[in-house]
């Protein structure tokens, strides 16, 4: 039969067996001296001795327990442990928890900077062929937005079959054309992301006068001036995508460069890059948040000589923190 006891010293509740009334030993909570009463006492017990001679007839099961300062010892360090075991756990997911999260950011991000190398190597493709890089979109006798960059690559992507079914002389989101929108290459998917439509895209690049893009496009590496190494090429946008097949990118001095990386935030992060780039030369880069609009606009644009290598050089090898 148990005995309810409370502690006197911090309170705790507890039920010992009645084969324990009387004894002495520390509390498994406080750890100070405790004696357990006798059944039905009302205030502190003390052991009851036998007398001189007397052989006391103890059960196997008597004889098998354990003492109660040894029970009370054990209770005691595995409270202790416990404790100690849950601020670990806590101290282990503090840490834990972080590195996962960033260990599935890098590979996002990587997945990103695969596929903006392969769009490089297209771009590289195409100028083979064409002499020039491809305009970022075709237009119509009354300057009228067509197509998209994007679709002028399908073949250099190995994907000449949806070519051959895209028809160039009506615009993109014609209905003949938008038959093909669920036909998207995996090589325009950032990665997965509940806020973006599947068939959307967040690669852009950024057209303007003095870029690589600018209206009309027809741009030769004659035209290029800067070095390749840090000339940008393509990047990947945050917040809501483009369709992929839609004439839609970046403007130089008119949209934001700002640079916050954040993949499974992305859809919010509204009028900002992601940082994964891939340059005219065709290596990829994640920049780094700390890097300012302007060496960006630098970046963008493919003559004017700026003075960015060492600048990008030393911001890529900089320690993050």
């Amino acid at each position: 039969m148990p005995i309810s006891f409370t502690c006197p010293h911090c309170g705790t509740q507890m039920e010992i067996d009645e084969s324990y009334a009387g004894q002495t030993g520390p509390c498994a909570i406080c750890a100070k001296e405790i004696t357990i009463p006798q059944l039905g006492a009302t205030g502190p017990a003390t052991p009851q001795p036998t007398k001189t001679g007397a052989r006391k007839r103890v059960s196997e099961a008597d004889q098998a327990r354990m003492p109660l300062s040894t029970i009370m010892l054990i209770l005691g360090f595995s409270f202790a442990g416990l404790a100690g075991l849950a601020i670990c756990g806590g101290g282990v997911a503090s840490v834990a928890v972080p590195a996962i999260k960033q260990a599935r950011r890098d590979t996002q991000n990587q997945a990103s900077r695969d596929n903006l190398k392969r769009i490089a190597a297209a771009m590289d493709a195409y100028y083979s062929t064409y002499d020039a890089y491809p305009p970022a979109v075709t237009t119509d006798a009354k300057g009228k937005p067509m197509h998209s960059w994007r679709v002028l690559l399908l073949p250099f992507l190995g994907h000449s079959e949806i070519y051959s079914r895209y028809n160039l002389n009506v615009p993109w989101d014609d209905p003949m054309n938008m038959q093909l929108v669920s036909e998207m290459p995996n090589v325009y998917r950032s990665f997965d992301e509940t806020g973006n439509g599947f068939f959307d895209t967040r690669f852009v690049v950024i057209r303007g006068k003095e870029t690589l893009f600018p209206d009309g496009g027809g741009v030769t590496k004659d035209d290029i001036k800067d070095e390749y190494e840090s000339l940008l090429l393509v990047v990947e946008k945050n917040g809501p995508g483009v369709n992929w097949m839609q004439p839609d990118d970046l403007i130089l001095n008119r949209d934001s460069l700002l640079i916050e990386n954040d993949p499974e935030n992305a859809a919010t992060l509204t009028s900002s890059l992601t940082g994964n780039a891939v340059m005219a030369d065709g290596e990829a880069f994640l920049l780094p948040d700390m890097t300012s609009q302007q060496l960006m606009r630098d970046m963008a644009t493919r003559k004017g000589q700026e003075e960015v290598h060492t600048e990008l050089h030393d911001l890529l090898n900089e320690p993050q923190y």
